[in-house]
């Protein structure tokens, strides 16, 4: 509808507010020249990018629907201050799973599925492609993707698709952002992540993964709860098929998970937009859970029905170090920020200093 607005706010610092023209109820792009992947390795923390229709609270609420983006084989780059997103049409995909950004090279992974007619079950793979939507790479049977620590790799799980049950695991690749080398390993874990930038974690639904050193190629028996770790390695987060989002403490192999969801004022972890270590380099195990806590399901009440903050959480401590108010959309570029959502309001909160 003309003129709606899209404000972008910087954490204390200034604000911009631009005209989001309309075209046939979607957003006109019209931000300044692309910028290419090689570039966004020294300015990653300015953007991030976003699939419209991934939701961010428990009402199904996506960025299509607050903003009027057309969700159609796109996602979204946002750059603060700046103005409307810019739209990046991605051929040839359809349902978009998780978008994620290589920190050193600003290259964009993108997971995706479509429905295959006739066979009742789905197909499945991810896309590399540059923030001008440049395809770089794409992995047929690839369900899920996760890159390295540092950015400069790509972990990739392979897997068949079965009818009414949950894909039957194939492999796992690790492709290489600079050479653009896939190498495969013969492991069939359920779900992949990254302990190191050469060691991959390997779950296989069993209490302690598996660590795959991807220079030897060796297989060596894990102690880790979760696929995502801590910067220092002490905490750790599982995403599992049943049991969804959980939080570890890796120095006991035990579960924190009502530890941490206590401190989030009755929100849970969930999986979309994902908690994420935020890397700083002193206590090196801060975690950024955005969380929703849902008010009143009569829909009498005069406050809005959930109530949407961002935790920054010390796990070690107990504590809450910091909390901002707002639908926490997903993590910067560089890993360093948040964005967030109020109203039509997106704010770009930085999580560490430069």
């Amino acid at each position: 509808m003309p003129g709606d607005t899209i404000t972008y706010r910087r954490t204390e610092l200034y604000e911009q507010v631009w005209a989001a023209l309309l075209l046939t109820g979607a957003l006109a792009v019209s931000l300044a020249s692309p910028v290419s992947g090689a570039v966004l390795g020294q300015e990653v923390g300015s953007w991030a990018v976003f699939a419209p229709d991934i939701t961010f609270d428990s009402a199904s609420t996506t960025l299509s629907k607050v903003l009027h983006l057309d969700p159609t084989s796109s996602i979204y780059l946002f750059r603060e201050g700046t103005g409307p997103p810019k739209r990046i049409v991605l051929n040839g995909v359809r349902n978009i799973d998780r978008v994620d950004v290589s920190s050193a090279t600003g290259l964009i992974a993108v997971d995706f599925s479509w429905w295959v007619e006739g066979q009742n079950t789905a197909g499945y793979a991810v896309v590399v492609v540059d923030t001008t939507g440049v395809e770089i790479g794409r992995f047929a049977k690839a369900h899920r993707s996760r890159w390295s620590p540092d950015g400069s790799r790509l972990a990739l799980w392979f897997a068949t698709a079965r009818v009414e049950a949950y894909p039957s695991p194939d492999s796992v690749g690790v492709w290489d952002a600079a050479s653009r080398h896939l190498r495969s390993f013969r492991v069939r874990p359920y779900d992949i992540g990254w302990l190191t930038r050469d060691v991959v974690l390997l779950d296989g639904w069993t209490k302690k993964m598996d660590a795959l050193n991807i220079r030897s190629g060796a297989v060596y028996p894990g102690t880790f709860r979760g696929t995502l770790a801590s910067p220092d390695t002490v905490f750790s987060l599982s995403d599992r098929y049943e049991s969804g989002v959980q939080a570890w403490d890796e120095r006991s192999h035990s579960e924190m998970t009502i530890r941490i969801e206590a401190l989030l004022e009755g929100g849970d972890l969930r999986a979309y937009p994902e908690p994420f270590w935020i890397p700083d380099s002193s206590s090196r195990h801060l975690l950024c859970v955005p969380a929703c806590l849902y008010r009143d399901s009569t829909g009498r009440g005069k406050r809005p029905p959930f109530d949407c903050n961002v935790y920054v959480i010390d796990p070690k401590a107990g504590v809450v170090l910091r909390k901002m108010p707002g639908k926490g959309i997903g993590v910067t570029a560089d890993k360093r920020g948040i964005v967030t959502l109020r109203g039509r309001t997106i704010r770009f909160v930085r999580l560490v200093e430069d």
